[in-house]
Order: C-alpha cells, then sequence, then structure tokens
C-alpha cells in the first residue's frame, strides 16, 4: 500500500526540535514526504535541510489559525490532492517525533484512521459543545489526535462526501470528527485503543508506554508539551546516529521544554 506523508508548516523558521523531527522522518521515511504550506511562504530553511522534499501549496487562508488548518484537514481537496497516486496519507506535525518505520503493520489492517489514544476519553458531537449536551447526546472516543496520524485516503474521501456540509459546520478540532464517524460510521473505521497505543502516543505516554507491554509505537506527538522527561531519556540516544543532528542542535533541544499549560518555554530540570 502507497503512503504519502505530509508534513503542514506555516512559517519560514523551524524551532530546534522541528528541525531534529524532520531530519529524523527524513532517515526513516526518505520518500513520498511532502511539505503542505501556504502559497508564497518562503521555504529555504527546510529544503537547505533535505533538499529533495516535495512542496504541495495550498491556499494560505487555510494557514492563518487552528480554525482554518482544521479546515484544510476536513477538505475534500486536500485528500484528492494525492488520491490519485497514494492509498494512505500520514500526517507528520514538526512536534512529532518517529521512532520507527514499520507503517506497513497498520496499512495491512482493516482501519481507517490511526492516531494516539485519548487518556482520558473524551465525549463530541457534531452540533454541540455545551457540557450538559454533550453527557445527554455525545459520544465518547478514545482515539484521535490528528498531529500524528494515518489516513486511508479513499475512506476519508468517502466520509468526507458522505457527510456533505458537516465537516465545514464541525465545532471541534478535525482529528474530532474522525474519531468521532469512526465510532459511529458502519464503513469509516477508527482503530481500536490498543492499536493505537502501539500507533502514536501523545499525552499520558509513561502510562501507555506501561500499557503497552514496555514497547514504543511508530511515533509520538506533541513532544515538546508533553513529559519531556520521558522522552529525552528515549531520544536522546538516537540523536547522534541522525545525520544533520549536530551538538549545538542538540544542545538547543535539551535546554527547552514546554510547559503542558500554556506552552511557554521554561528550562528543563535536569
Amino acid at each position: 500500500m502507497s503512503c504519502a506523508v505530509i508534513v503542514p508548516v506555516y512559517r519560514y523558521e523551524m524551532e530546534p526540535f522541528e528541525k531534529i523531527s524532520l531530519l529524523r522522518l527524513q532517515q526513516l521515511i526518505p520518500d513520498d514526504v511532502y511539505l503542505v504550506a501556504p502559497d508564497g511562504l518562503c521555504l529555504d530553511e527546510y529544503v537547505n535541510i533535505w533538499p529533495d522534499i516535495r512542496i504541495e501549496y495550498f491556499d494560505s487562508n487555510y494557514f492563518k489559525s487552528v480554525l482554518t488548518y482544521n479546515k484544510l484537514m476536513l477538505s475534500t481537496e486536500l485528500y484528492l490532492r494525492f488520491s490519485e497516486r497514494y492509498d494512505w496519507m500520514l500526517v507528520h506535525q514538526l512536534d512529532a517525533f518517529l521512532f520507527h518505520e514499520n507503517l506497513k503493520k497498520f496499512t495491512d489492517t482493516k482501519y481507517d484512521y490511526f492516531g494516539a489514544p485519548w487518556i482520558p476519553s473524551q465525549v463530541v458531537h457534531p452540533n454541540y459543545k455545551n457540557s450538559y449536551m454533550l453527557k445527554l447526546f455525545g459520544t465518547k472516543i478514545s482515539v484521535g489526535n490528528g498531529g500524528l496520524s494515518l489516513r486511508r485516503i479513499s475512506s476519508t474521501l468517502e466520509l468526507l462526501n458522505s457527510k456533505q456540509t458537516q465537516p465545514t459546520s464541525w465545532s471541534h478540532n478535525e482529528d474530532g470528527f474522525f474519531a468521532y464517524w469512526g465510532v459511529k460510521s458502519k464503513k469509516f473505521k477508527c482503530c481500536t485503543f490498543e492499536m493505537a497505543s502501539q500507533f502514536a502516543f501523545e499525552k499520558n505516554p509513561e502510562a501507555l508506554f506501561r500499557m503497552n507491554g514496555k514497547k514504543l509505537p511508530l511515533g509520538c506527538h506533541g513532544l515538546p508539551r508533553y513529559n519531556q522527561k520521558f522522552y529525552i531519556s528515549i531520544i536522546r540516544p538516537l540523536l547522534n546516529n541522525i545525520m544533520g543532528v549536530d551538538d549545538a542542535l542538540i544542545e538547543k533541544y535539551e535546554s527547552l521544554a514546554y510547559q503542558e499549560s500554556d506552552n511557554s518555554i521554561i528550562k528543563l530540570n535536569k
């Protein structure tokens, strides 16, 4: 099964961890990787790191905010751009990091969507955000997280077309749309919690690591925000083997962490 890897970007400069993330992706999956960027954005810094990376430009209005980015991820335009050449799409934001490259383990299954498990579960509904209404009518979902996610393109297009105007009026983040319909739809299937834990970690990685038999998943998402100490012990030994990661970049990476509450930069407690 063929798979396109898309890396959504909206800034011309990268943070230290983003450079490491991109270089790790280049090391493990060197082909069929695309920057998905707004029209007119200078991508020299990315191309200098990865000269052979491919580029797909989209309307810059999609990259103005989280809300507009969600619209891109819920648009048939995105998936149609890749549908003639690929069966799958791996979304790899630059706050993700891959531990291995075995995508076939997931593309050989019956599922259409893979993301990190959500702990605790979330409750969503297409028409409600109010907590009382969600309690009455919402659906509990435990798998989502679009930042590092794998989507079957044909099934995704079929779902988006079948829901017609719903994607444009969806009031939650885009991953919630696929997670919700992955539970409710008879045709579009989100992976199980167990399979999700083998695919990716986001929040509560230590708990997921124990639940996963102390085995690492394909990758993780939100690393600069969630449990840096846990990940540094795993990632640090890998950095010297990634071409392009020098001592200066490692030092910058190790000296920064993000508070989970507000994403502000703080010194990492050694």
